[in-house]
């Protein structure tokens, strides 16, 4: 088994994009096996996210135990996302999950790795936790309001809280991630206590999904999820391939706009 060294100083949805594809990876070719840094307060939630059959070949490390030699793969790494960003101009969105996909291409050929054959679908994360429906609880609407640590979109609550409350007010059944200042709605991970594998699987029984671009979002795009319907909000402006993704860039009213354009909610009720 030939080991390789990879290292990632970011944050927790840096590292299961990374778990994912790894995972994908030694299914594929596992004559490798990749010794993976990180900061320690995310090892243990990396870990779970490995598919099964893969912890032989991923183990995850503390960051401060990372070799000099091992090989950075952050997004960032020689500026590809910012390039790409760049790439897409000023007032087009970027379908990340097709970046993605180049991304681990290109770390792979830059390792002198085997570069595997992926498409856009590869994105999406298919542990075999998240591929089935939650029992016992559905939803109309979960609201991904977790605070975001890399800038992806404003922490003030008060937008999404204001949000919560018309669409509450309209009678839909709304979980939220972290508590809102509505005490009558749940929340996943307060109130059911949820992990994030099982909050994605809980998405499969929820109709529409809103939410910050932060951990608990990406798995909102997930193979089990059959179109349901999610918006994805980041001021960079970070969109999806799937028709069914609808990217936010700027403002929350950008959310409203597109809730009364597929008839979900009235133009007079906000």
């Amino acid at each position: 088994m030939q080991d390789i060294h990879l290292y990632n100083k970011y944050h927790l949805g840096d590292q299961l994009y990374n778990i994912h594809f790894l995972s994908k990876y030694v299914k594929e070719f596992p004559e490798f096996r990749f010794f993976n840094y990180m900061l320690s307060e995310y090892i243990n939630e990396s870990d779970k996210h490995r598919h099964p059959g893969t912890e032989e070949n991923i183990i995850n490390l503390p960051l401060d135990q990372c070799p000099s030699t091992a090989n950075d793969h952050w997004i960032n790494r020689d500026g590809l996302y910012e390039r790409w960003i760049a790439g897409a101009g000023q007032y087009n969105y970027v379908d990340f999950d097709i970046f993605y996909i180049n991304f681990y291409k290109y770390l792979f050929e830059t390792l002198n790795l085997p570069v595997p054959n992926w498409t856009a679908k590869d994105s999406m994360f298919n542990h075999p936790v998240i591929m089935e429906k939650f029992k016992n609880l559905e939803f109309d609407f979960l609201f991904i309001n977790s605070e975001s640590r890399s800038g992806q979109w404003p922490n003030d609550p008060k937008h999404f809280n204001d949000m919560i409350g018309i669409l509450n007010a309209e009678g839909y059944d709304i979980v939220t991630t972290e508590k809102s200042s509505h005490l009558n709605i749940p929340s996943t991970m307060r109130d059911y206590k949820l992990n994030l594998l099982q909050l994605g699987s809980l998405m499969n029984n929820c109709k529409y999904i809103i939410g910050k671009h932060t951990a608990p979002w990406l798995f909102s795009f997930n193979e089990g999820r059959n179109n349901i319907f999610s918006i994805c909000c980041h001021v960079r402006g970070l969109s999806y391939s799937p028709n069914n993704v609808y990217p936010v860039r700027h403002r929350y009213d950008e959310i409203y706009k597109i809730l009364e354009r597929e008839g979900i909610l009235q133009k007079s009720k906000f």
